[in-house]
């Protein structure tokens, strides 16, 4: 369904879409957010999604913004995060 709201923010330049990190500030408007109805078989909310990515080291997650209106969330995996947070602490080697 295309409301008003819709309108609104396709008639912005795409080139005010970007990636944010989300903070304290912004997290309750990310999780309002939804997908249509019928796309929900196919992904879960952002908030089972952001809890989710509390206890998966390689989740890697922004919110989506056109111009300064959240208007989507997107979450992947990076291997790469996994082995920089688990790097094992450093040993202190010194004689005694």
């Amino acid at each position: 369904m295309v409301t008003d709201h819709n309108k609104a923010l396709a008639d912005e330049s795409l080139s005010s879409v970007s990636l944010r990190e989300i903070t304290a500030d912004t997290v309750l408007a990310v999780l309002r957010l939804a997908v249509a109805e019928d796309q929900k078989s196919f992904v879960a909310t952002n908030a089972v999604s952001l809890a989710q990515a509390l206890f998966a080291p390689e989740a890697w997650y922004r919110a989506i913004y056109l111009g300064d209106q959240p208007v989507g969330f997107v979450m992947l995996e990076d291997q790469t995060l996994r082995s920089r947070r688990h790097r094992p602490p450093k040993s202190s080697s010194g004689a005694s």
